[in-house]
């Protein structure tokens, strides 16, 4: 995401998200004389780096050239209250109104270390600390590019509400760990930024799809969002009439958030729309790889998709971008960190005889 106000976060949660606020860079690894001196059939190869739950700016907002933090307009800058609609900043000193959660804060927020159990107020930042403006978390909070800070909520339709129709005020309104929403690293020196440095950085790509990095997976590989026909009601939010999520009228906080689309309910990314199919868009696992903590027949993972057969006409025929490369003759490969290690644990890998490997000793 272009704007510095998307999630900042170091995870502590499965790598999907990557809730950003992913979220997401891609470094397209081409340098920069052969894209304008060479013939395009002299390259050989493109690389996509998926970096995962962070936005652009949190991590190269200061990156030379880039348009990055100091682009940012007062309009974003001006982080507003998803209840009165008014100014944080005409708040000052007063109870901060989370959206989910059971902290108590005060405006501005401070940061809440989520990695531990009951989560709280993160005491490593500075209690003066002003949040509702960027800040830089080594030189303001007096933290590491090693240190882990809490996690943030990414997700479908919390982002829609942050990025307000293009707005950008209401990340820390709409966040679950309000006091991160502004934080950054500078990573021009990091590895990926030292590699940035030397090929071209995309600091105006955005990411495909709202939320975190489950949906944005699905666009990487196949531009279109996985269909879940008939799912439970249970796994669809309550919306309200605008079709943000619906907020209850005592505490101000979501009734309830949920991981697909409700036919026939409103979009709030596009005013007048509605949603047509039970569309996968926040974390769900699949049949096919059964997580540890399921079990294979459960109603909340998400049915196999049909990438093979266009004439299947009870379920959606979604090719990937490796049935397109494939078909064009193109060779390509595909790496995901930890598949090895979630395909031997999982139930539904027939090695497994459909139950979980017990863990080995340690």
């Amino acid at each position: 995401m272009e704007s510095y106000i998307a999630v900042a976060k170091h995870s502590g949660r499965a790598s999907w998200r990557l809730a950003l606020l992913l979220l997401v860079i891609a470094l397209f690894l081409i340098p920069t004389h052969m894209l304008a001196e060479e013939p395009h059939h002299r390259i050989q190869n493109i690389i996509v780096i998926y970096q995962e739950n962070w936005s652009f700016a949190s991590l190269y907002g200061l990156f030379p050239g880039a348009n990055g933090v100091f682009r940012a307009s007062t309009v974003s800058l001006t982080q507003r209250d998803r209840l009165t609609g008014e100014p944080y900043s005409s708040q000052l000193g007063q109870t901060f109104d989370l959206v989910s959660g059971s902290l108590s804060l005060t405006t501005p927020p401070q940061p809440i270390d989520n990695n531990v159990s009951p989560a709280q107020i993160d005491t490593r930042f500075p209690s003066n600390l002003n949040t509702l403006l960027p800040y830089n978390l080594v030189t303001k909070a007096n933290l590491q590019t090693s240190d882990k800070t809490g996690d943030i909520v990414h997700r479908f339709w919390h982002e829609q509400a942050q990025i307000n129709h293009g707005k950008m005020n209401r990340f820390v309104t709409w966040s679950d760990n309000p006091g991160l929403v502004m934080s950054y690293f500078d990573a021009t020196n990091l590895p990926e930024g030292k590699l940035a440095q030397k090929y071209t950085m995309d600091d105006n790509f955005f990411h495909a799809a709202f939320g975190g990095s489950f949906l944005n997976h699905q666009f990487l590989i196949a531009a279109a969002a996985p269909v879940y026909p008939n799912a439970p009601a249970s796994m669809q939010p309550t919306l309200d009439a605008s079709g943000k999520l619906a907020l209850d009228s005592t505490t101000g906080k979501t009734i309830h958030d949920g991981n697909i689309t409700p036919i026939g309910a409103p979009s709030f990314s596009i005013p007048g729309g509605t949603f047509g199919k039970n569309y996968a868009v926040n974390t769900i696992f699949s049949v096919n790889l059964v997580p540890t903590f399921s079990t294979p027949g459960s109603a909340s993972l998400l049915p196999s998709q049909n990438d093979s057969n266009p004439a299947d006409a009870s379920r959606p025929y979604i090719p990937t971008i490796g049935d397109r490369l494939s078909a064009k003759q193109v060779s390509w490969k595909w790496y995901s960190g930890g598949w090895d290690n979630a395909l031997a644990s999982s139930a539904s890998n027939p090695a497994n005889n459909g139950t979980v490997p017990a863990k080995p000793a340690r």
